[in-house]
């Protein structure tokens, strides 16, 4: 059987091989929902918001679950998986577009931190060429909106660069078209029009890249009341006051100027999704996030431990997720792997990681892991912002990604407790009490059918030991085979 491949990156298709698979309106719009989260389960709420939005039929999980038979008609059945109070669609390696683009322009920018010009430009070709349009999904659903809108800016990043590389290369006259373009469609941005100021100068059209200053500045004054970034009104003053180069092939040559790095301020949510179905914890809820919203003269650090499956995770995203209004600056989330085998994640990696959502050109980030963080407190400095690290391994991994000023709160997860940071409220998680986990159950495998057999409820729960995780994955099963 010809082989399947999923298109997001422009109007979403299906294909089979090289044939594009029919599909309707609502089956387009179920298959959205279900890749936006990837092998991992969407919640049937989800996907009936991303199908009908607020208007919601009556009973609107039965249609959904007509339409996922449906899909898994024209997707094959062992794609479309029935999971944890909803379902997921199962994508093999290299099959979805999204996931080759952003594989790829991370070996570009690899490239092009290396100094393999060359290479970065043919891998950044190659990643936007995947590219068959703009996503326009049409769709009701608020994930599915948010992921077109990720989609947009990674596009747009990447041809930024682009555009760097090309510059460097030499090749003004594609950067001067780019630029252009893309300054037009976002005449509020700075980085494509500081692109496109300087390939103007180093292809000999001075005055052009200081008419593209002066009509941006008269923007930002007119519509925003500020001036342009400070990195902006450098390149400006370093156009005005340098000299041209001497002459080449009877054309003169700008001298060349560096191009500026400028962060732009965001406000990244890299939380991974809550948990639909959360159940308990109301006191543990309370205790953490008091802590974390009072008052202080220092980043509050709240820690979480406990062994594993007692939801420590599920516990810091539903605490985080409620707060997010708090830190309206952003919030960042880190698996630091630090029960993995081998090995947990570095924290040089994660304050890269860190930067770049935070703004940061990742192809200019320094190399020392200390000189990371001190960028890494320097961007969050007078900012809200909450940070989360997942199965952190020991303090000495999770002190570099420490925010240096109050304002921020930190959110730590760890198997064992973490005695040498100075955490404002150290929580140890124990198993789940039984009512909890009676009703967690029944969430997931149906609370008629948990409630008719109570004995062998009480038996099941004994023998998962409290663990949120173990129930879920015994609820789960149990979801599967209605029948047992």
């Amino acid at each position: 059987m010809e082989p399947l491949n999923f298109r997001v990156l422009g109007p979403l298709e299906l294909r089979r091989g090289e044939r594009p698979v029919d599909l309707t309106c609502q089956q387009r719009a179920l298959l959205a929902a279900l890749l936006v989260d990837a092998n991992r389960a969407v919640p049937t709420d989800r996907l009936a918001e991303a199908l009908w939005g607020e208007n919601l039929p009556a009973a609107a999980p039965s249609r959904v679950r007509t339409l996922i038979s449906d899909l898994r008609r024209v997707c094959d059945a062992d794609r479309i998986l029935t999971a944890s109070r909803g379902y997921l669609v199962r994508v093999r390696p290299g099959e979805l577009d999204a996931d080759v683009f952003a594989t790829t322009i991370d070996e570009a920018r690899e490239a092009s931190a290396e100094g393999r010009l060359e290479d970065a430009k043919a891998l950044f070709d190659a990643a936007l060429g995947l590219w068959h349009g703009e996503p326009a999904w049409e769709l009701a659903g608020t994930s599915v909106c948010a992921e077109v809108s990720r989609l947009c800016e990674s596009w747009r990043a990447a041809m930024e660069a682009r555009a760097e590389v090309k510059l460097t290369l030499g090749l003004h006259s594609d950067v001067i078209s780019e630029m252009r373009r893309l300054a037009a469609e976002h005449p509020l941005c700075e980085r494509p029009h500081a692109l496109l100021m300087l390939a103007l100068q180093r292809g000999g059209r001075l005055a052009e890249a200081l008419a593209v200053y002066r009509d941006l500045h008269a923007r930002f004054v007119d519509e925003l009341g500020i001036e342009p970034s400070a990195d902006l009104r450098d390149l400006n003053r370093n156009l005005l006051t340098e000299e041209p180069g001497p002459a080449v092939a009877g054309s003169s040559v700008p001298v060349q100027v560096p191009v500026p790095v400028p962060v732009r301020r965001r406000s990244p949510c890299l939380l991974p999704a809550d948990t639909a179905d959360f159940v308990g914890r109301t006191a543990e809820i309370e205790a953490v996030t008091g802590k974390l919203c009072g008052e202080a003269t220092a980043p509050p650090i709240a820690s979480i431990w406990g062994m594993p499956g007692t939801g420590k995770t599920a516990l810091a995203l539903h605490v985080a997720h409620a707060l997010r209004p708090r830190f309206p600056d952003g919030q960042l989330f880190a698996c630091l792997r630090g029960s993995a085998t081998p090995g947990s994640r570095r924290s040089a990696d994660v304050l890269a990681e860190f930067l770049r959502a935070l703004g940061a050109d990742g192809a200019h980030l320094p190399e020392s892991a200390d000189e990371r963080a001190a960028m890494y407190r320097d961007l969050i400095t007078d900012r809200r912002v909450l940070v989360v690290l997942d199965d952190a391994q020991d303090e000495a991994q999770v002190e570099p990604l420490l925010p240096g000023t109050p304002g921020c709160a930190v959110l730590v997860t760890s198997r064992f407790p973490l005695l040498g940071l100075p955490c404002s409220c150290t929580l140890r998680l124990d198993v789940l009490p039984e009512p909890d986990a009676r009703v967690l159950l029944g969430a997931i495998a149906g609370r008629e059918r948990v409630d008719a057999d109570p004995v062998a409820v009480g038996e099941l729960l004994h023998a998962c030991g409290g663990r949120p995780l173990a129930v879920r994955i015994a609820g789960g099963r149990l979801a599967m085979h209605p029948h047992r």
